[in-house]
C-alpha cells in the first residue's frame, strides 16, 4: 500500500469515527428536544397552582378534580385541574408548584446540554471538513492521534491478539480475524472474541469463522457487514462462487456444541448476500501485508 492509499484509509477511518460521534450526538439532541417540549407545559402548571392557591377554601378533600374559573384570563374560561384525592387541597397545590420547580431546573439543565451538544456537532463537522483537506500523511496521522489516540489496529492487536491466532484483515479501524482450522475457530470464539464482537459464517458450506472486533463506539454499518460477508465467502468452500448467503450475529449468541470441534449453535442471526469482488479482495490482502500479516500459521 502506497502513501496515498494509506492517507485515504486514514481519512476513511477518521470520517467513520467522527460520523459515529455525530450520530450519537444527534440522537442526544433529539432526546433533549423531546424533554424541552415537555417543559413547555410549565406555564400551564404555574397557572393551575395559582388557581388552586386562590380557591383553597372552595376545594373539598377527596375529589380527583376541580373546575375553576380562570380569573387571569379576559375570557374567564373554566379550567379542569386534576387532583390527588388522597391529598389535601394545600398538598395538591404544593405538588403543582413542586412540578413547576422541577421543570425550571430541568429546563436549565436540558438547555445547557442542548447548547453543548450542538457546539460539539459543529466542532466535529469542522474537524472532518479540515481533515479531508489534508494531503500530508504525517500531518493526517498526527491529527488523527490527537482525536483518537494510537491507531486502533495497534490497540486491538496489542490488547486482544498478543497470541497470534488466525488470519487478520485490518479494515477501517476494525479488524477481522479468520480461523484457519477447527482449533483456531474454537479459540477465536471462546478466548479471543468478546460477547459484543461480531461473527460471520458462510451459509450451507464449510468455512472459516470470521470475527470482527470494532473499537469502542464504532457501529456495525453496511460496509463492515458486506466486508465481513466477503471475507467469510473467500475463506470457505464456496470461495469461487460469484455470490453466496452469509449469516452474522454477535458472539454472545453463539453456543459451543460439546464434542464437535469448531462447531457452534447460534441464535438471532441475520443474513446478507456476499458478492465476489476481486478489487476489494486485492485491497484486503494489501491491508494484511501492510500491517505485517503474512497469513502463515505460527
Amino acid at each position: 500500500m502506497n502513501r496515498q492509499e494509506k492517507l485515504q484509509e486514514l481519512k476513511t477511518l477518521f470520517k467513520r469515527r467522527i460520523n459515529s460521534r455525530i450520530r450519537r450526538l444527534s440522537k442526544r439532541i433529539e432526546n433533549i428536544n423531546a424533554n424541552l417540549k415537555l417543559y413547555e407545559k410549565r406555564e400551564e402548571y404555574i397557572l393551575k397552582g395559582e388557581l388552586l392557591k386562590i380557591n383553597l377554601g372552595k376545594i373539598k378533600k377527596g375529589v380527583d378534580s376541580v373546575v375553576i374559573t380562570n380569573c387571569f384570563s379576559p375570557e374567564q374560561n373554566e379550567i379542569n385541574i386534576k387532583l390527588d384525592p388522597k391529598l389535601s387541597p394545600v398538598e395538591n397545590m404544593k405538588n403543582y408548584f413542586k412540578i413547576v420547580h422541577k421543570m425550571k431546573k430541568g429546563l436549565e439543565i436540558e438547555s445547557e446540554r442542548l447548547e453543548k451538544a450542538e457546539k460539539e456537532v459543529a466542532f466535529l463537522n469542522t474537524a472532518l471538513e479540515n481533515f479531508m483537506l489534508v494531503e500530508d500523511l504525517e500531518i493526517a496521522d498526527e491529527i488523527f492521534r490527537k482525536h483518537f489516540g494510537e491507531p486502533v489496529e495497534k490497540k486491538i492487536v496489542e490488547k486482544r491478539l498478543e497470541k497470534r491466532v488466525g488470519k487478520r484483515y485490518p479494515y477501517n479501524g476494525g479488524i477481522y480475524i479468520v480461523g484457519r482450522k477447527d482449533s483456531e475457530n474454537d479459540e477465536l470464539v471462546k478466548k479471543i472474541a468478546h460477547g459484543n464482537d461480531w461473527w460471520f459464517h458462510i451459509r450451507d458450506y464449510t468455512g472459516s469463522h470470521v470475527i470482527l472486533i470494532l473499537p469502542k463506539g464504532t457501529e456495525l454499518d453496511g460496509d463492515f457487514i458486506s466486508t465481513g460477508a466477503l471475507i467469510a465467502l473467500i475463506n470457505s468452500k464456496a470461495k469461487n462462487s460469484p455470490k453466496e448467503e452469509v449469516i452474522y450475529t454477535q458472539v454472545k449468541n453463539l453456543k459451543k456444541i460439546p464434542g464437535k470441534p469448531g462447531l457452534f449453535s447460534y441464535s438471532n442471526v441475520k443474513s446478507v448476500l456476499a458478492v465476489h469482488n476481486e478489487e476489494k479482495i486485492r485491497k484486503l490482502e494489501e491491508f494484511r501485508e501492510f500491517h505485517g500479516d503474512t497469513g502463515k500459521k505460527g
